[in-house]
């Protein structure tokens, strides 16, 4: 209800202790306390209008009211912002004749303040002061800010969310020349609006908006000095400039334009000639306004078909075919020659008739009658799409018209019910929605028919039901028994009965349909990642069968783990990073035998916690995110389980496991010198590498190092598939400034598998996983890279399998104690060490427990498959990646003689000791998506020797000898 109160009308009036929202009108003399709301405990928003409050009522309300956040006073002779803060959000005071200065004291905590004077006689001169030494001030103005002011304020140090959106008009005495550069301080302002009604009027002697990083620039009757040069616009993606005197000989001065510019409007500023109109992208912008100015000459072409509005500019010619596709408005000129068939055919439209009035044609003038009009003769329909439920039917044509009011499409069930029509392209598209009552309506009929009133054509057009449209295709776990499949598209129909889908040969069960979208279950929780030919067939209402085909990449789907940041053994917070999904509940982790207490979730990474200390060695990991189980064997590794033999022999420091060797120390331990070598020199052909050293010995060891398999692995570690790696291409050789590199690869279905040989000339150290890594002069460092790997199970892993062996010379004697041979693995769980030695001389391998898992240090095993004699074979194990690397260390060594009498070789005679071989070691490589890394230091007392590689025999280190004498 409302009821007068002293001459105040109240628009909604209700008990005052629940009333929360309140309009109030006066007179314009109506007096009102500020008190008068005060038992109005739950009132939120005030909106008061023609009334006569206090002067200190902005602030007395605040006081009596505290819950009044959105204030509106409208006409209420409010004449100055008090320097006392305001804890209003929104403050709309319009037509008050507000004056003085204005401080963020005042209006820091208002997020929106409107005081616009609409009509003059409350425009006065308002400021916005800069930082004030008050301690409450927050340094920051309203967001939004709507009004007049004379001057333009210093923001620096400002909140950068003050003065995002406003609209300024000049105030009575603005001061001129105006200081634009204040205008630089305004941080990250959104929306710029600046107005001069030419009260007093102000010309800008220079443009400072070029650098403004603003969305909207609307700037309107301002006056600009001629600019010194063409404008740089490029940040400004959508501007307005109307009666603003700005161009340079006529010209619009703007040099580059925004690359996703979505709105260019310039009017009624003493243009003279048309804009370049490659200038604008067409990503976004559809309109160009340049209405009101003076372009002459003839109009330009339009070949990307924006509407052109140049409405009274001076412009001559004749229309060009392409305006056809376009709402351009070309009054008001100088066209002339003969209106394109598209303007003929629709004149009896009125709003195709305003785009081209005012001009001077000589097949249309603007004072004939209907009668005079020219006839329609090339309106036509040239294709139809196939109807489709819950999709628009699209008319393509000729001179088909603007106005979707001017086509009528008759219903025999409804005459007045239209469908909803829209032009995407003037006179040559139309769309009509097909949907509900009115498809059900075309698919009985059969046909399409319409008509085009302003020239009474008729069109009868034949149907063609349309089969089902695949455009994108999504994927979730279903449980732990399959896959949900989510298609979208068209023409699905709307029942399962009717519709079938496959994944190549793998039936997916339709489980629901709505036309424009199908999802379906694909059971098994092995499929293959692999490239499958999509199928999907629908009934048709005369019951044939439409199909439709489409390539769909499946890739293995949440939840899974690509690596893990382990804790000690006495237990703490360990990170699993990969992939969990969107949905996390009913989720749980693992690790051995232990529960880990999830902390945090997100769709690529969980913190959980394990409370109870652990036991030495790999363990399992299992995950349950969302109810879908996730496994893996041998995936964790607790921190610090690593120590160093003989903790380096004081000759280095431990390091994850691993001993970093002081300078002159080499070795598994450090517990090695070494050795000045004669240096080496890598040449390369297509078949391979060879490196060399020149001495005088002569003789013929060699060790082998091949690259041998890739296996695959069911979760369970049964043999999936075993891929031999071969036919190795050779890619070429780079010189970089510490390494030559040689590269090859060899293709496996979808897999890309390359390394590179790099021999380092000059000592360099790396980082990897977290650990120092020397490399020393002549090192040989071979990387190998799998990238794209199919994985035929959800719980699939691979691992890369090497094998090495040496090649002993005719005249080996296994007898003679000089000539014995060693091969020793080191590590409980997972190899850490492995030597070869012979003779005195050793090669040995250093195998890190952690590998780059895309791009995040994880645990891997590496383990001895079969050991022989003289040979040995090695797998190294890798979580699933889309990258991982592996960086181990290996060197080759030769150990000082054991001159002693324990040592049998030392009591032959010279003639009867074997010289030292250079045997092998096991080298190891990462793998999918994945970079192996070996390293092969070479030292040499008095040798000679040599290390080829070949594509067919992998790496070959030769040492030639000859007998004592």
């Amino acid at each position: 209800m409302g009821k007068t109160c002293n001459s105040i009308y109240v628009s909604s009036a209700q008990i005052t202790n629940s009333t929360e929202c309140t309009a109030l009108n006066g007179t314009g003399s109506t007096i009102i306390q500020s008190n008068f709301f005060e038992n109005f405990t739950k009132l939120y928003s005030l909106a008061l209008d023609s009334v006569e409050p206090p002067s200190t009522f902005l602030i007395d309300l605040n006081k009596y009211n505290p819950n009044v956040k959105y204030l509106q006073c409208n006409r209420c002779n409010i004449t100055k912002i008090d320097n006392v803060a305001l804890y209003y959000i929104r403050l709309i005071l319009r037509n008050n004749p507000i004056s003085g200065t204005i401080t963020s004291r005042a209006l820091g905590y208002i997020q929106y303040f409107d005081y616009t004077a609409t009509d003059s006689i409350y425009r006065k001169d308002v400021h916005f002061s800069g930082k004030t030494p008050f301690p409450d001030t927050n340094w920051k103005y309203p967001e939004s800010v709507f009004g007049h002011l004379s001057s333009l304020p210093d923001l620096t140090g400002f909140s950068s969310s003050s003065f995002k959106q406003v609209v300024f008009e000049f105030g009575p005495n603005f001061i001129s020349p105006p200081d634009f550069s204040n205008m630089s301080t305004w941080r990250d302002i959104n929306d710029l609006t600046l107005i001069d009604n030419n009260v007093n009027k102000v010309t800008i002697t220079n443009f400072p908006f070029e650098a403004l990083n603003i969305k909207f620039l609307t700037l309107k009757g301002i006056d600009f000095e001629t600019p010194s040069k063409f404008l740089n616009m490029s940040l400004i993606p959508q501007i307005t400039i109307d009666k603003c005197n700005l161009n340079i000989n006529g010209e619009i001065p703007f040099s580059l334009l925004h690359p996703e510019l979505a709105s260019f409007t310039f009017t009624s500023s003493n243009i003279t000639k048309m804009i370049d109109l490659t200038l604008f992208s067409d990503n976004l912008l559809s309109v160009i306004g340049l209405n009101g100015n003076q372009i002459a000459g003839e109009l330009p072409p339009n070949p990307r078909f924006f509407a052109l509005e140049v409405f009274g500019n001076k412009l001559t010619g004749s229309i060009p075919s392409e305006y056809c596709y376009t709402y351009s408005k070309l009054g008001n000129n100088l066209l002339s020659g003969d209106l394109p068939s598209c303007y003929v055919c629709h004149l009896r439209d009125p709003i195709a008739r305003s785009y081209i009035a005012g001009n001077n044609f000589n097949n249309y003038q603007d004072s004939w009658t209907t009668s005079q009009y020219p006839p329609c003769t090339t309106a036509k329909v040239t294709s139809l799409s196939k109807l489709s439920k819950l999709s628009s039917l699209t008319i393509t044509g000729v001179d088909l018209g603007w106005t979707s009011t001017l086509l009528y499409f008759p219903s025999t069930s409804n005459p007045l019910e239209q469908p909803f029509v829209s032009y995407p392209r003037a006179n040559s598209i139309i769309n009509v929605a097909a949907n509900g009552p009115y498809y059900n309506l075309l698919l009985s009929k059969g046909y399409l028919n319409f008509t085009l009133l302003d020239i009474n054509q008729n069109f009868i057009l034949p149907l063609e039901e349309s089969g089902p449209i695949v455009y994108n295709i999504s994927v979730y776990p279903y449980g732990n028994v399959g896959y949900s499949f989510f298609i979208i598209g068209k023409s699905f129909g709307s029942s399962t009965v009717n519709i079938s889908i496959t994944f190549g040969q793998l039936p997916c069960y339709a489980t629901t349909v709505s036309g424009d979208a199908v999802e379906c279950l694909l059971y098994g929780d092995s499929i293959p990642e692999n490239q499958y030919t999509v199928t999907v067939s629908t009934k048709l209402t005369n019951g044939s069968i439409a199909s439709t085909t489409t390539s769909y990449w499946f890739k293995r789907t949440f939840p899974f783990i690509t690596a893990i940041k382990s804790c000690p053994l006495a237990g703490g917070l360990v990170t699993l990073y990969g992939s969990f999904g969107p949905i996390h509940n009913d989720s749980s982790v693992t690790i051995g035998k232990l529960d880990c207490a999830i902390q945090n979730i997100s769709d690529s990474l969980i913190v959980c916690n394990l409370d109870t200390p652990g036991t030495p060695g790999p363990k399992n990991v299992s995950l349950i995110v969302n109810l879908v189980s996730w496994k893996a064997m041998d995936y964790f590794m607790y921190e610090g389980e690593f120590t160093c033999d003989s903790n380096c022999n004081g000759h280095g420091f431990c390091q994850n496991g691993f001993c970093l060797c002081y300078k002159g120390y080499v070795g598994a331990a450090c517990a090695d010198i070494q050795q000045s070598g004669t240096g080496i020199t890598m040449n390369t052909t297509g078949d391979g590498t060879t490196i060399t050293t020149n001495d005088s010995d002569t003789s013929d060891v060699k060790f082998n190092f091949v690259l041998r398999s890739i296996v695959e692995f069911s979760g369970v570690r049964e043999t999936i598939r075993t891929l031999a790696l071969k036919n190795w291409t050779f890619t070429g050789v780079t010189n970089y400034q510490n390494f030559s590199q040689f590269g090859y690869y060899t293709l496996f279905e979808t897999a890309n598998i390359s390394y590179t040989i790099q021999q380092f000339n000059v000592a360099t150290q790396l980082q990897f996983a977290g650990s120092t890594l020397q490399m020393e002069k002549d090192t040989i460092k071979l990387s190998v890279k799998v990238e794209n790997w199919r994985y035929l199970g959800k719980l699939n892993t691979i691992q890369v399998v090497l094998e090495s062996n040496m090649v002993l010379p005719s005249d080996y004697d296994p007898s003679d104690p000089c000539s014995k041979t060693l091969i020793n693995t080191f590590g409980e769980t997972t190899l850490n060490y492995l030597s070869f030695e012979h003779n005195g001389v050793v090669m040995y391998g250093r195998f890190m427990d952690k590998v780059l898992s895309d791009g995040r240090p994880t645990f891997s095993v590496a383990q001895v498959l079969n050991q022989g004699p003289t040979s040995i074979i090695v797998g190294i194990n890798f979580p699933y990646c889309n990258e991982c690397i592996l960086d181990p260390d290996f060197s080759l060594l030769v150990k000082p003689d054991r001159s002693n009498s324990d040592d049998a070789c030392s009591n032959q005679s010279t003639s009867q000791k074997q010289f030292k071989w250079l045997l092998p070691t096991v080298i190891v490589v990462s793998i999918v998506g994945a970079a192996a890394i070996i390293t092969i230091l070479v030292f040499t007392i008095k040798s000679r020797f040599f290390i080829k590689f070949t594509k067919e025999a992998g790496l070959v280190c030769f040492k030639k000898r000859k007998s004592m004498k």
